[in-house]
């Protein structure tokens, strides 16, 4: 049973308890809000849904490495709420393809040449938020990217 992102987002981040069986809900609007992107609010770097998401839509998602769910459930958990779940996302591909995942996190801190954020702030959203990636190797691999 995958992740069903719109019933994760609105029961961890805005409290709202909904169930898989819609037989005796009613089928109204209230019922059916669920998170929309204009209500997310980057806590992290302040940039829009839109460059977040494009970014790691392009650089990940599309290129087979993780899963749109996991994607929209990785920004957030990583923009909006910065807080690393407990059991860490998951890429799909094997792990000779990670520096290409590493390599999309380093070019979306390029992206944005004024932040208030630390190199370091951006490699813990790859190791803290995904599993297979240490602190000290990432950080070691982004050094070279200068």
């Amino acid at each position: 049973d995958g992740i069903n992102i719109e019933q994760y987002i609105n029961e961890k981040i805005y409290g709202k308890q909904t169930t898989r069986d819609t037989k005796n809900q009613p089928q109204d609007s209230a019922v059916k809000n669920s998170f929309k992107p204009e209500d997310f609010i980057n806590n992290f770097d302040g940039k829009s849904w839109d460059a977040v998401h494009n970014h790691f839509d392009e650089k990940l998602r599309a290129k087979g490495f993780v899963s749109k769910e996991v994607l929209d459930k990785f920004i957030v958990e990583a923009f909006q709420h910065q807080n690393p779940p407990k059991e860490k996302n998951l890429f799909l591909p094997t792990s000779a393809l990670k520096h290409k995942i590493i390599n999309a996190f380093f070019q979306y801190k390029s992206l944005f040449k004024v932040t208030k954020r630390k190199k370091d702030d951006y490699v813990k959203l790859l190791t803290d938020y995904f599993e297979g990636f240490d602190y000290d190797t990432t950080w070691n691999a982004w050094k070279l990217k200068k």
